[in-house]
């Protein structure tokens, strides 16, 4: 780490606070309200499924859950979002919140 950097996981989220802020097109959204992001995610929004994702990775406003936020990087991925599947690709590297693949 650099002075004046926060760390950051694996993933590049801040250790300190997960991603803040995604533009879904009409609608900005704080990750620091994940109530909001959730309604995108039932609905099947790509980049919500991915911030929501990077909130559970960094236990920022929810719990942490790697097992959560692999869940949620494979819904976003499934649908083509490029970071998911670089965020998805690190869980099954570290093993994180799925079992451990190097494939």
């Amino acid at each position: 780490d650099r002075p004046g950097q926060s760390a950051q996981t694996p993933h590049g989220y801040a250790t300190d606070r997960a991603p803040t802020a995604m533009a879904t097109g009409r609608v900005a959204l704080r990750a620091d309200e994940p109530a909001s992001i959730q309604r995108l995610v039932d609905e099947g929004h790509a980049e919500a499924q991915h911030l929501l994702g990077g909130v559970y990775t960094c236990g920022a406003s929810l719990l942490q859950s790697h097992t959560e936020a692999a869940r949620l990087f494979r819904l976003a991925a499934d649908q083509g979002h490029v970071k998911a599947q670089s965020a998805l690709g690190t869980c099954y590297c570290n093993g994180e919140g799925l079992e451990q693949d190097h494939r």
